[in-house]
Parts: structure tokens; C-alpha cells; sequence
């Protein structure tokens, strides 16, 4: 039987999956249009956290407790890092897009600086997280 604890954690986890798959699906559209113009189209950083969090969602939240394989709380650690990484993706596209900056001088590149301090700081979240939550670690304030 599934706990209700699990079922009360699939709502959010599958609004979230439900905005990463909208973006996500954006991201192929804007990418393909770039192809169609004679542009080379890529994933960028982030959509690889986008795809991480996804699976992290599908697998971690849903699929995997629903099996009966992994327990409640992995659901729960998942839920955490996945809404993290889904933050992280959200932030990662707007510094890729160089929204961060307030000049007008916009540069195409496939990784600029601001989505590279994003994305570290995503990845550095994630650890802390995982580091905090799932290891146990007390962090003295």
C-alpha cells in the first residue's frame, strides 16, 4: 500500500515536472527555429540540469517509491533535490539568455558567465543538500 505521505508528495512533484517539461519543450522549439534559420541549435548547461531534475522527479519521486523499491524518505530527498535543480534550471536559462546583466550587449555563446555562476551554484546547492539531507551532516550555526 502507498502511504499517503507519498501520494500528498506526487501533487507538487507532478506541478513541477509539469513546469519543467513546458520549458523544457520551449527550449526544443526555440532551438529547432534556430536550426530552420541556418543557426546551429544546442542544449545549453541548463537544460541538462532541466533533463537531471526531470528524471530525478520521475524516478526518484514517483516511479521508483511507487515500485516499492526505495523508501518514503528517498521520495522526500528527491522532491528536495529536484525542486532545487528545477530553481537552478529556471535561473541557469535567464543567465543564458544574459538577463542578469543591464547593459544591452548581449554576447552568443553556448555557456556564458552568468550561466556558468549559476550552475555552479546550482550544482553546489545540490551537493550541500544531498550532503545535509540524505549523509545526516549537523551544520553548527
Amino acid at each position: 500500500m502507498i502511504s499517503a505521505d507519498l501520494k500528498d508528495l506526487w501533487t507538487p512533484a507532478g506541478l513541477l515536472l509539469g513546469f519543467q517539461v513546458t520549458l523544457f519543450k520551449w527550449r526544443l522549439e526555440q532551438e529547432a527555429a534556430a536550426g530552420d534559420a541556418g543557426d546551429i541549435p544546442w542544449l545549453v548547461p541548463s537544460d541538462y540540469v532541466s533533463i537531471s531534475g526531470m528524471l530525478i522527479f520521475v524516478f526518484g519521486v514517483i516511479l521508483l517509491p511507487l515500485l516499492g523499491v526505495v523508501s518514503p524518505d528517498f521520495a522526500r530527498h528527491s522532491f528536495g533535490l529536484g525542486s532545487l535543480l528545477f530553481i537552478g534550471q529556471a535561473l541557469g536559462l535567464a543567465g543564458h539568455y544574459q538577463l542578469f546583466n543591464r547593459t544591452n550587449h548581449r554576447k552568443f555563446i553556448w555557456f556564458p558567465t552568468q550561466e556558468k555562476l549559476v550552475v555552479a551554484l546550482t550544482v553546489l546547492a545540490s551537493l550541500l543538500y544531498l550532503l545535509i539531507a540524505v549523509g545526516g551532516v549537523a551544520i553548527p550555526l
